[in-house]
This record gives structure tokens, sequence and C-alpha cells, in this order.
């Protein structure tokens, strides 16, 4: 994806954003952006150059660009609000950063993807997680604990992190520790944490359906928007076919149903159960037979 068309993705999410999902993301934004200035200014101090650098030199450019298109559509008294300070060698050091950019933004036209604003907003907007809605979990993923795991995968998805790296965002340096070492002790060390994730694995998997939900539900979204314009667009289910599909996600594979109609079975999109590698895909009836 060009620089431009990532810029224009990132324009059109924020103009389909309320008031408050505004404001929940500029906070994420402007988080992610003290970061992102933070190793630049490093990077910028060793003259280092390279792929990795020039990824964030395209990720601050269209962080920033964001920021000013919410503080725009914002009202003036939250844009004074939220506006951040700094102080005079920050300034130049970010104006240093822009130049570089703006300069750069050739040399990182073809290899640029969009901050992913859209799942960003439908985490920001979800008033009770996924896994907080079973039984055996309300009470483990409710309140302050909830939040801060929602927080945090908004910040992974806006910077386009994996699924182990915003894993990583939830665990305490304590609880990556022991994850790093496993075995029966660390097992028990953790457990006598008490704390709400227990190792990296517990951190992932709630990480990876709570994503494929916030990306199932952006996805239909944006099939709602495509179809005001050209009537005629279907969800399809779509999993992943190895030996490590269960039975019900390979019985929905394929199967498509109206945008705002349940799949068979009452089930309305991804995930089916924790650590569901399904997701939802357009489809029309002009293009034949759903694969299987």
């Amino acid at each position: 994806m060009s620089f431009a068309a990532a810029v224009a993705q990132n324009q059109a999410a924020v103009l389909a954003m309320s008031e408050p999902e505004m404001r929940e993301i500029l906070s994420a934004l402007r988080e992610i952006q003290e970061e992102t200035e933070r190793g630049m200014t490093a990077l910028l101090r060793g003259s280092q150059r390279g792929h990795s650098v020039q990824r964030q030199r395209a990720e601050y450019l269209q962080i920033d660009r964001a920021v000013r298109d919410i503080e725009r559509r914002l009202p003036d008294s939250v844009g004074r609000d939220l506006h951040r300070g700094s102080k005079k060698a920050g300034q130049v050091a970010v104006r240093k950063m822009q130049r570089m950019i703006v300069e750069g933004e050739r040399e990182f036209a073809g290899a640029v993807t969009s901050l992913r604003l859209p799942v960003a907003r439908v985490l920001s907007s979800i008033d009770k997680m996924l896994l907080s809605r079973r039984g055996h979990a309300s009470a483990k993923y409710a309140g302050d604990v909830g939040r801060r795991a929602r927080r945090e995968m908004m910040l992974g998805v806006i910077q386009g992190q994996t699924p182990s790296q915003i894993a990583d965002r939830l665990l305490t340096p304590a609880q990556r520790l022991v994850s790093a070492r496993r075995g029966p002790r660390a097992i028990a060390e953790s457990a006598a944490e008490n704390q709400f994730l227990r190792n990296r694995a517990d951190a992932t998997r709630l990480v990876r359906t709570e994503l494929v939900n916030a990306y199932s539900l952006a996805e239909i979204e944006s099939l709602r928007e495509a179809d005001e314009e050209d009537p005629g667009y279907l969800k399809m289910w779509d999993a992943t076919s190895d030996l490590r599909t269960c039975r019900d996600c390979a019985r929905l594979n394929g199967k498509v149903a109206a945008i705002d109609r349940p799949f068979p079975g009452g089930v309305w999109h991804p995930p089916l159960h924790p650590n569901d590698r399904c997701t939802v895909t357009p489809w029309r009836r002009e293009w034949g037979r759903p694969p299987r």
C-alpha cells in the first residue's frame, strides 16, 4: 500500500468515529506517539538507518496526521485539554524527525500499512470483553483488568503488533520471566502470584480471541458500508483448513449469510471459541459458489 493510500484509510476511519471513540483513540495515539518520538530521537542521535527506521518514520507521520485529523474534529476545549506540551529541545527533535520523514517518504512509499484504526475503534467501543461474557471468566476479566487488557490491545493493534507481542504488553516483568522459564516450579510460582494472566500462553489466548472478535466486527462494518454503495454483499465464514481446525469451524467454512443475519447455528461471526482462527470475508452471489 502506498503512503498516501494508508493516510486516506486512516482519515476515513477517523470520519467514522463518534466523539467518545475519537477521545479514546486520540489518547492511545498520543501514547504511541510519545513512544515513537523517544525511539526516533535515539535513532537520530545514533544516525542509524535501515528498514526498521523507515517503518518507524512512516508510522510516526501517520500517527501525527491522524492526531491532527481527530483534533480538528473534536470540540476546541477537548483539543486544548488533550494538547501535550513539550520542552524546546523536544520540539526541535520532533521538527527534525518530521523533515526526515518528509524527505524520506519516497523510500517507504511502497511498503506502508495503515494504522488499523477501524479495529482499534471496535476495541474502544466494546462495553465488555468477549471472554468476560463466559461464566468462568466473568470475574477474571471484569473491571480494571478488562479495561487494561483492552487498552493494551488497542495500542498493539494500531502499531501492527502480533498477538504474541501484544500478549507481552499484558504481562508484568515477573510474569514474562516465569513464562520464559516454564517448568513445574515456574508454573507453581506463576499460580502463586494469583494474577489475572498466569503466563504468555494465557495472555496470547486472550489476545487472539479478542482480536478475532474485533477484526470480525470491523470487517462486517466495512461490508455494510460497501453494500450501501453497491448492494449485494454477503458475509462468508472462512476457516483455516488444517489438522487443528475443529469440526464446528469446519462445518461453517464457506457458509454464506446476509450481513445482518446469523450463520447456520445462530452464530453471527467468529470467534466460535477461544483461539479461533476463523475470519469473515466478503462474498457476492455473482462470484459463483463459495469455496469449501
